[in-house]
């Protein structure tokens, strides 16, 4: 019996190295900063409502922010990887004493990364209710989805697992999908409505998408038998298989012939009682204008609830097919492997599947769903700079129709958060529809400078993982101009004075409630006759 070329062994391994050990995707970008009063436009990722009436006034600016997210539900790296990495890594059997395989037979094994790079973004508010907004961000996404146990480990093994050999496997289907692309978001945001209790906001981004590289695989239906190491049968399987030019030439370019559009559109609801409310630098109670002490920032906007529900990444890429990738059927009973023994990449791999299976004569058009996901949270602010977040976020384009797709995870995430104006501290907690267990993570505020992870401290606590997040932000911070009477751009407020219209939210920023200067009255004198 031949050996596996060692190639291909080569790649099989790659492969699950790069997509389960080093694999995540939360649907959540920045975790624990995005929370945050002080996000400004970096926010408009995930509801593009949260750039109007900002902390930061007319104006705000990031010079650069990057998140990368990684996960896989199938190996789990030991957490001395991070505390002693030298060690751990140059162990020559590192792949059998620092790494465990979840065997359990009730999971697919799935992987997920997604990588993006926000370039110099910018929020204007142009009226005291309006803003606008605009970035440009490259981004990249990768998903395995449904692999079946059986196959996981042969490929994990470099297909040398004889316990998995000469039995047949079935699945109903499996797919790795990969896409890279520019975005352009044009966003706008309003108050549409706000009284001294409410505030509703609204928002929308259009998104200007430009192709650079997409790549997708997937079977349906499929049953397959490792005889052993060199010989493979595969039977009554339907493959659908695409590259776009750019890919199949392995040249990372923009693909003019791959235009796109996608929109994300939010809506925020703020609730402050009006029976004690604290903000900024003074608090008002049962009409009593009274100082309140403290470190506290005379421009932050004031609520005690918040609510946020958006719709994010609706939208699609239209790539065009590489000629020579077309979906093909196989129903062989004795594949010899050595045929891809020599694959080095697309060209080549697409010469294997044309060599031995007939491609099909179908579309040239390849279209890539977005990873739409809906976005839901509430907020609450116990004193003005302490604070609790809730998230959830619900992920669409995760069913079996096409390979042509990306899509976030499910998850659930809660961060309690202390912040001021120059500094925060941020720790979220959360579960993914990969991670059932809960993850803990830290990330920090300050002055222009964000740096977190989201999960750091939960490997140390738990001794392995599974994930990687890790995310960065430095932002221009203009100082925000008082104004007497109060911050008008905030508040939207008509009155300079800040006294304000009733029913507007006038003289509610934190300005209007300095204690008023007592008049001195002269009482007249009363003249006595004797």
């Amino acid at each position: 019996m031949s050996r596996l070329p060692f190639s291909l062994k080569t790649i099989s391994k790659i492969c699950l190295v790069c997509l389960f050990t080093l694999t995540k995707v939360s649907a959540q970008e920045w975790l624990g900063y995005m929370t945050s009063n002080y996000a400004g436009i970096n926010a408009v990722q995930s509801n593009p409502a949260l750039i109007t009436q900002t902390n930061y006034g007319k104006l705000d600016i990031s010079i650069i922010a990057a998140n990368v997210h990684v996960e896989n539900n199938y190996l789990f790296v030991n957490s001395n990887s991070i505390t002693d990495p030298v060690t751990v890594f140059s162990d020559p059997d590192f792949q059998h004493r620092y790494v465990r395989q979840n065997l359990d037979l009730g999971y697919h094994r799935n992987a997920v990364i997604h990588a993006n790079v926000q370039s110099p973004a910018f929020l204007l508010q142009i009226t005291k209710r309006d803003a606008i907004g605009f970035c440009a961000r490259p981004r990249m996404f990768v998903n395995v989805d449904h692999v079946d146990r059986y196959l996981a480990q042969l490929m994990y093994e470099g297909l040398d697992y004889p316990l998995n050999w000469d039995r047949e496997f079935s699945n109903d289907w499996m797919s790795i999908s990969a896409n890279a692309w520019m975005e352009y978001d044009f966003s706008y945001a309003r108050t549409w409505f706000q009284n001294d209790r409410y505030k509703f906001k609204g928002g929308i981004t259009f998104k200007l998408l430009q192709g650079l590289n997409a790549l997708g695989i997937g079977l349906r239906d499929y049953r397959y038998n490792f005889y052993n190491n060199d010989t493979l049968g595969l039977f009554n399987t339907n493959v659908q298989w695409g590259a776009n030019d750019h890919t199949y030439n392995q040249e990372f370019a923009f693909d003019f012939n791959a235009p796109g559009f996608a929109f994300d559109i939010g809506f925020t609801l703020e609730y402050t009682p009006n029976k004690t409310t604290k903000y900024g630098l003074y608090k008002k109670k049962k009409n009593k204008k009274v100082k309140w002490p403290g470190i506290f920032a005379p421009d932050e906007t004031r609520y005690k609830y918040k609510f946020g529900l958006s719709f994010n990444d609706l939208g699609a890429i239209f790539y065009q097919r590489a000629p020579q990738t077309r979906d093909f059927y196989v129903d062989i009973d004795s594949i010899p492997l050595s045929v891809f023994g020599q694959v080095n990449g697309i060209p080549a791999l697409n010469t294997a599947f044309q060599n031995t299976f007939v491609m099909n004569g179908t579309d040239g058009t390849m279209t890539m769903g977005m990873p739409a996901h809906i976005n839901m949270f509430a907020d609450i602010r116990f004193q003005h700079n302490i604070g609790l977040h809730g998230a959830f976020t619900m992920a669409f384009n995760q069913g079996s129709a096409t390979a042509f797709r990306n899509h976030y995870l499910y998850q659930f995430t809660v961060t309690p958060r202390w912040e001021i104006k120059w500094f925060g501290v941020y720790m979220p907690i959360w579960v993914s529809q990969y991670l059932n267990a809960p993850n803990l993570g830290i990330s920090l505020r300050l002055g222009p400078l964000v740096v977190g992870t989201g999960d750091i401290l939960g490997h140390l606590i738990k001794r392995e993982y599974g994930d990687i997040d890790v995310h960065m932000a430095l932002r221009l911070i203009i100082p925000h101009k008082k104004q007497r009477g109060g911050n008008h751009v905030m508040d939207g407020s008509n009155n300079k004075k800040g006294k304000g219209k009733k029913g507007h939210g006038g003289g509610s920023s934190c300005e209007d409630f300095k204690p008023a200067k007592e008049k001195k009255v002269k009482l007249p004198t009363l003249k006595t006759t004797r």
